[in-house]
C-alpha cells in the first residue's frame, strides 16, 4: 500500500510519542486505534528502526501481522527504544538526536529460488525485504536498513 504524506507523518508522530511515553512512564502506554484513519487501523506488520548519528540505536519489528498497524508501530517503537537487547534503553538526553524509520511489511510471499544468483535477480533493491528461514532459524533484511 502507498501511504499519504499525512499518514506517514502520523506514523512517525505515534512512534516518537511511544518513545516519549516510555521515558515519562517507564512502560508502554496504549493508544486509541479508533481515532486514526482506516488505513492505519488495518492489520499489518511493521519494523521501527532508531538511528542516532547515522548509527543503529534500536530496531524491533513484527514479521506477522497480528494487530492494527498504528498500534504495531507504537509497540515496536517502544520496544526498539527500551527492549532491544543490543542497546541500553533510550535516555531523555538523546531523544532529540534519534531519527525514526518505519517499514510497513507486505504479506510475505515465498520465492521459488534455485540458488543465490536466482535470489539476487528476484529482488528489487531498496524495495524488497527478505526473510530467510532455515528450520527454526530466521533472519530478516529490510530494504531501508
Amino acid at each position: 500500500m502507498v501511504y499519504t504524506i499525512e499518514s506517514k507523518n502520523i506514523m512517525l508522530e505515534v512512534a516518537l510519542q511511544a518513545l516519549k511515553n516510555g521515558l515519562s512512564y517507564h512502560s508502554f502506554r496504549p493508544i486509541d486505534v479508533q481515532i486514526f484513519k482506516p488505513e492505519l487501523q488495518e492489520i499489518q506488520a511493521s519494523f521501527v528502526t532508531l538511528e542516532k548519528n547515522s548509527q543503529l540505536r534500536g530496531c524491533i519489528g513484527s514479521l506477522e501481522a497480528t494487530e492494527p498497524l498504528i498500534l504495531n508501530i507504537a509497540h515496536n517503537a517502544y520496544r526498539a527504544g527500551f527492549k532491544d537487547p543490543r542497546f541500553p534503553p533510550v535516555t531523555t538526553n538523546e531523544i532529540a538526536d534519534i531519527s525514526l524509520h518505519i517499514s510497513v511489511l507486505s504479506q510475505p510471499v515465498a520465492l521459488p529460488i534455485i540458488d543465490e544468483k536466482d535470489l539476487l535477480n528476484s529482488l528489487q533493491i531498496g524495495t524488497d525485504g527478505l526473510i530467510l528461514q532455515d528450520g527454526a532459524y530466521k533472519s530478516t533484511f529490510l530494504p531501508s536498513v
